[in-house]
């Protein structure tokens, strides 16, 4: 199905997940931190690690993309927008290292994650009505709200998306901050691929993009499109 191009997206941050059946050695761990594609573009030299959990954080030259390896998965975060294609190319590369050093591994769940931030103004109260679809009909005046839907997706059943709509309010850290809506949207997909499937990968992310594209613009109002139009 065809969608409106935004020519401002409102998505403060993707990320492209995969989890593994099988848990990465530490030596697998390390042969990746120190890969030379992953090193050409992340900073390899000080990882934030949180050995306690077994979690590494890289972070790119430029901060606008991070890598965070666990050991049983890893993931790509973008902080700003990116065509999905060059996301996906980038994620391909980051799979494919970690295949060639710890061999071809189960992938048993996908995550397509995006987090977007619409502004709200500076509306004292918010109408939920006049940003989202899916609301809560109450007779209260509404401050602060956190909703929560687990959609279906009816042509897969592995296939499902969490969708989240919460407010942010001004920060009085940053004067500049403006309050939004959080418009959270999570779509996974449970598999048994392997992870040198470059095909089957390549398929499941971009049918997860689509249901991922359907939830965003059928959860907003018109007006919200025409503001990032």
């Amino acid at each position: 199905m065809s969608y409106p191009k935004l020519s401002t997206p409102p998505l403060i941050e993707s990320i492209f997940l995969i989890r593994f059946r099988e848990n990465l050695e530490k030596e697998q761990i390390e042969s990746i931190l120190h890969d030379e594609y992953i090193s050409s573009i992340y900073n390899t030299e000080s990882p934030k690690d949180r050995r306690h959990e077994g979690i590494y954080v890289l972070r790119s030259s430029e901060a606008n993309k991070a890598i965070r390896i666990n050991l049983d998965s890893v993931s790509l975060h973008c902080f700003k927008y990116q065509p999905f294609e060059n996301i996906y190319k980038d994620f391909k590369a980051i799979v494919g290292v970690v295949t060639t050093i710890a061999k071809s591994l189960t992938i048993e769940t996908i995550n397509l994650r995006y987090l977007n931030s619409i502004s709200v103004g500076d509306e004292e109260v918010v109408d939920l009505h006049d940003y989202l679809t899916f609301t809560v009909q109450t007779p209260f005046s509404i401050s602060n709200f956190f909703l929560q839907l687990l959609v279906d997706n009816e042509d897969d059943e592995d296939m499902n998306g969490i969708i989240i709509g919460a407010n942010r309010e001004q920060s009085s850290a940053d004067s500049e901050s403006k309050p939004s809506i959080i418009l959270d949207i999570n779509v996974q997909k449970k598999t048994s691929i392997k992870s040198d499937d470059e095909e089957a990968l390549r398929s499941l992310l971009f049918m997860m993009r689509e249901f991922k594209n359907k939830l965003f613009f059928d959860s907003v109002q018109p007006t919200v499109l025409e503001t990032y139009a």
